[in-house]
């Protein structure tokens, strides 16, 4: 699919389902600086009221990848990797999102983000580093205002879908959940969206993990399930087709958890190896800090 970056309605709807909302921040001769905040709504909680690791993960893609690209001018950008840890940290909302450029070079730029809490004292809630490679798109790029924003879309106007809902998740099997891509999930290079791997990769990783067995942690996990509580996750190639297939292979164990390699294979393009992640799983407890207060 041919990339469109003039066309404001092209590749966006990820970003605007997601309710960020985003400000540049950038000190005269500073580093490129946003800030982003997130109202929670319940669409974006699971049964256990905690924030779905899926959304957290691309909340830091977005972010992260505006801040690559506006460094990166007039070039733009694609994510290559994606490095996110989960702290334990109540969930009030509305989160912030504060980004600083960390590195911009002639091929690649490099991005560090904290969320945070403003409803739970500024509560930390994760630290993320997004790296992107610089690519120009064939008909350019579209003047850009400084300072940079981007306002999501009235949320009456946007699908009232539950992540796994919005993201076309299945489950094929215990080890294995698949995404039907439509246009919706892609970004403005026509290719699918790090957020739909990200969303993909975390619903892989927490599925597979309610079938292991009793003896990891101790517990049965169908009762305390876990959630993602580190991403290594590395793109790849552009997913172009689809379905995405994720697959999950237990690689480790530790006393409250397990750590989980998830392989995202795009079928609909000779099964290729779309992106290559290692989680970390935490076991949930109903006392865990993470879940909703709201």
């Amino acid at each position: 699919m041919k990339p469109d970056f003039h066309n404001p309605h092209f590749g966006r709807l990820v970003a605007q389902y997601s309710r960020i909302d985003i400000l540049e921040t950038t000190l005269p001769e500073g580093p490129v600086t946003l800030r982003g905040t997130v109202d929670i709504p319940e669409i974006f909680l699971d049964e256990h009221r905690v924030l779905h690791s899926g959304i957290l993960t691309t909340l830091a893609d977005i972010i992260g990848g505006f801040t690559c690209g506006l460094a990166a001018l007039p070039l733009w950008i694609v994510s290559t990797d994606l490095n996110i840890s989960r702290f334990r940290s109540a969930i009030k909302g509305p989160l912030e999102l504060n980004t600083q450029i960390l590195r911009v070079g002639k091929s690649s730029a490099v991005a560090g983000v904290t969320l945070t809490d403003t409803g739970s004292e500024n509560a930390l809630i994760a630290n993320a580093m997004v790296s992107s490679a610089l690519l120009a798109p064939p008909d350019g790029m579209p003047e850009r205002e400084r300072p940079f924003r981007f306002a999501a879309s009235d949320p009456e106007s946007l699908p009232d879908l539950r992540v796994l809902e919005f993201f076309r998740v299945t489950v094929e099997a215990h080890d294995t959940v698949s995404i039907d891509i439509n246009d919706d999930l892609r970004n403005p290079w026509g290719i699918v969206h790090g957020g739909t791997i990200a969303t993909l990769v975390a619903a892989t990783a927490e599925h597979f993990g309610l079938s292991l067995p009793s003896s990891t942690a101790g517990e049965s996990s169908t009762e305390t399930p876990f959630y993602a509580q580190d991403t290594v996750l590395r793109f790849l190639r552009p997913g172009r087709v689809g379905p995405l297939i994720g697959v999950a292979r237990l690689v480790g164990e530790r006393i409250d958890g397990a750590c989980v390699e998830v392989t995202i294979r795009d079928s609909g393009s000779d099964d290729r190896v779309a992106a290559e992640a290692v989680v970390t799983l935490r076991r949930f407890r109903e006392s865990d800090p993470l879940r909703s207060q709201a």
